[in-house]
Formats: structure tokens, sequence, C-alpha cells
């Protein structure tokens, strides 16, 4: 006897839930190849050491991991991120840049599952690799935005935006080195304050005194125009930091995007060198897409340098946080009932042209009593029967009847199309 429910953290998703999935997606394709990205399709399956190289501690202790028959270290993938960066490694170092990407597909982490977050689950995302600047950053938070707005969410998201290199600045004063950052940066996104100052006493190797300044920085949380102006003036060290961030902050506002400067923002992936956002919602506690600047990740895999900047929308999060908002259009559905046997290659011929014309069509093939078989195709969501019998096949008409509104006509099977295109 097998177990018929899914694999924890693991979901199963049927009908108007998989329509859902598709919904965004496809929405999502769509959005970003009018801004000119293409598509990849990588493997579920990578090399551990792809993600584990600079992926940051909480998603390597998240990993599934494994060895194959060759003793090979491999890894379901947490995210996809670190596969584009080989792909670009293998196949596209040629192309002119910049290289706009984008993927869709199924990610993996062995997390303790809760409402949004499961062990599988779904990321779309892009990549523009071999750019740099706050224009480049300020496109891509864009094209993130469009595609919100178009599924209806784009008056209740808010995207939170900080410069990770602000932080980096003052650990890399202090004598920590980029790898030594990692658990830091950690801790910090974790809001464990304490442990983040035990590690710096530990690791620092030059005066501590601006230790104090870049927590300052991190609890200011949100912050105005006017503070980060502030910033600028004050921290002089740190200003090309700051203005980088208020570049971007400010043309994103310019284009109507909604952002929040919030200097508390860390994000868990230890390879963003920059600029750092993240979209939220008052709804839900989790973040539903986020991303960055990170501009040394195809060196740390022993490519060129190339800078690089990119977002991945959680889909299964985002269904949560826009239930309400995101409106799916359900196309009306026919059913072809047969009123004799005799009328079945009529009716598939008729299905068929249907079909070619965009209308989801299923002909009956239960029989029975045409009383009997109304209310059960309603409550399947049927919204037009057609009727055919003898008569009508001989005449070459079809009785179309309304199931919503308890109404028919006859119509010249010539005239169908027409006539539908009015009752739908």
């Amino acid at each position: 006897m097998i177990r018929t429910e899914p694999v924890r953290g693991m979901k199963d998703y049927v009908g108007i839930e998989a329509k859902e999935i598709r919904f965004l997606e496809d929405v999502f394709r769509k959005t970003v190849e009018l801004s000119n990205y293409i598509e990849v399709i990588s493997p579920i399956i990578e090399e551990f050491s792809l993600f584990a190289m600079k992926g940051g501690e909480e998603l390597r202790r998240t990993m599934y991991t494994f060895k194959d028959k060759a003793e090979r270290e491999l890894s379901l993938r947490p995210e996809i991120t670190p596969s584009i960066a080989r792909v670009f490694l293998d196949k596209l170092q040629p192309l002119p840049r910049p290289i706009k990407l984008y993927y869709i597909g199924t990610v993996y982490r062995y997390d303790e599952p809760q409402n949004g977050r499961y062990r599988e689950f779904r990321q779309a995302g892009v990549e523009v690799l071999g750019a740099e600047g706050p224009l480049v950053d300020t496109l891509v938070i864009n094209d993130l935005y469009t595609f919100f707005n178009k599924i209806g969410m784009g008056n209740i998201i808010t995207i939170k935006l900080n410069n990770i290199s602000i932080i980096r600045r003052i650990l890399e004063d202090m004598g920590i080195n980029e790898g030594e950052q990692e658990h830091i940066l950690h801790l910090i996104d974790k809001g464990l304050f304490d442990d983040a100052v035990q590690e710096i006493d530990r690791l620092a190797t030059s005066d501590k005194k601006n230790m104090e300044t870049m927590f300052e920085i991190i609890k200011a949380g949100t912050i105005s125009e006017v503070k980060l102006k502030d910033y600028i003036s004050y921290y002089k060290n740190l200003s090309q930091q700051f203005i980088y961030l208020k570049q971007v902050y400010e043309m994103s506002k310019n284009l109507g995007i909604p952002v929040k400067l919030d200097m508390s923002l860390v994000r868990g992936l230890a390879y963003y060198t920059g600029i750092i956002f993240e979209v939220k919602t008052e709804n839900v506690q989790f973040s539903i897409a986020g991303g960055g600047r990170y501009d040394r990740l195809i060196e740390i895999y022993g490519g060129p340098h190339t800078p690089a900047v990119g977002f991945a929308v959680g889909i299964e999060r985002t269904l949560i946080a826009g239930k309400g908002y995101i409106k799916i259009s359900q196309l009306p559905k026919i059913i072809i009932f047969n009123l004799t046997s005799s009328c079945l290659m009529f009716s598939i011929s008729l299905a068929g042209k249907l079909r070619e014309n965009g209308y989801i069509t299923e002909i009956d093939t239960k029989g029975g009593s045409l009383g009997k078989a109304i209310p059960s195709y309603i409550s399947q969501g049927f919204r037009l029967m057609i009727i055919i019998g003898e008569k009508e096949v001989r005449e070459g008409n079809v009785t179309v009847k309304d199931l919503d509104k308890k109404t028919q006509v006859t119509v010249a099977v010539d005239k169908l199309l027409d006539l539908l295109k009015q009752m739908l």
C-alpha cells in the first residue's frame, strides 16, 4: 500500500490551482520577452559545488544533496541564478553584452514547511549579465514591477531597496574579507546583532571604530530621502555607495515604482555585492520576490569579470499574497450533447471546429436523459450546451442552450460562431 499524499513540504496542484500557476508563468514569460530577455532551461540537478561555493550558509543548510552512482556529489537546485551563471560560462560568453536571460522552474529547499514555505516551489526570474550602473539596476527593478502590475498587484506591493556594498565596505575597512563576511551578513539578516558583533570581534584585524556606524545604519530601517542625503553628507567614506543607492531610488520613484529605502534589508544570498531589493505586501509576512547586483559571481566560478543583476519571483508566494487581486480569465466551456448515437460523427466534426476557434469543447459520452445531464454539466462549470439530434443533423442546425440564463436558440451551423461571439 503506497502513501497517496505527496512528500512532506511538497504539493499537488490540480485544476484551478494548476491554472493559477501557469497563468503567472505565462504572464511572466510574455512580460520579460517584451523586454528582450531570452529563455534558459537548465537541469534541476547540478553539481553541489555550484551552489555551495557562494550560496550562503542558510542555503547550504537546506540543500537536497546526494551522491549518484559515480559518487559525484549533486544537488537539487535550491535556486537558479548559479545555473544561469554556469550556462553563461558554458555557452554564452561570445555573445555581445548585455546578455538578458530569463528562467521559470522548480527549486528545492529542505526547510520546515509552513505557510508560504514549501520544499518544492517555483521561481521565475531574470539575469542581466555584462552590464553595470544604476540605470541597469533600475531597468531590472522596473521589469519586476511591470510583472506585478500586469497580474493586478501593482497597488499592493512595496519594493524595499538597499545597497549591500555599504555594509561590505565597512567590514572591509575592519579587515574582514569577502569570504569572512558571509556569516556576519547571515547573522545580520536574521537580526542576531549581538552574535554579529562577536563574529566581528573575532575576525577584525584593524580598528573597529566603524562597527557602531554600521549597526546605526542597519538599525535605522526604513529611511526618508532627506535622511539618505544626510548619510551622504555625514559618512564621507561611504558617500559613493549611498549616492549609488540614491540614484537607483530616484529613478525608480520617477518611474512610478513603489520603492522604499530600507537600510535593514540584508538578503541571505552571499553573492550580492551592490543594490539589493525585496517585494513585500502588507497581507503576508514573507517576501514574494527579490534580487540584486552580483558583480563577482562569474569570476568566482572561473570566468571573466562580468557584472550582473537579477531577480526571482516566488510563484506560490505570489499567489498567496495576491489572493483577491490576481484575476484569471476563464474561457467558457461548451458541452455537446447528442440526442442519439447517430449524431456522433457530426458532433466530433463540430467540436473540432469550435476548438480551432479557441472554445473549450467537450462531447458527452455518458448518454442518458438531457434533464439529468444539465445539472451535472452546470456543476462542472460548463456555460453552454449544444444539443444535436437527427433533425438538427438533417437540417444543418444546432440548438444552443445557455445553462446560466436558461435560454436556448436554434441556429444554422454556419452561423454558430457568430452566435457564440454574441453569447459569450
